[in-house]
């Protein structure tokens, strides 16, 4: 199994363990916030977080002070945990 395999592999017995609830957020209206959020700033990858996380309850867990910058969303640093 390669690096990624297994790191996804992880996130997914982190979230059984925890309980969090997994969403498929993809869809027109993702990907329309998608290409606003990327226009102003964020990269690709961090546009598609932020706009699946503003669908869902406008929460992203990272250290990543970029998603400051969104409106409407609240980010929650690792080490807050």
């Amino acid at each position: 199994m390669d690096h990624v395999a297994r790191a996804v592999e992880a996130v997914r017995m982190i979230a059984e363990k925890f309980k969090v609830k997994e969403v498929c957020t993809l869809g027109f209206d993702l990907i329309a916030k998608q290409m606003e959020l990327e226009r102003r700033g964020l990269s690709f990858f961090d546009s598609f977080v932020a706009a699946s996380a503003l669908a869902v309850d406008g929460v992203v867990i990272s250290d990543d002070d970029d998603f400051d910058r969104v409106h409407g969303l609240r980010r929650i640093a690792l080490s807050e945990l």
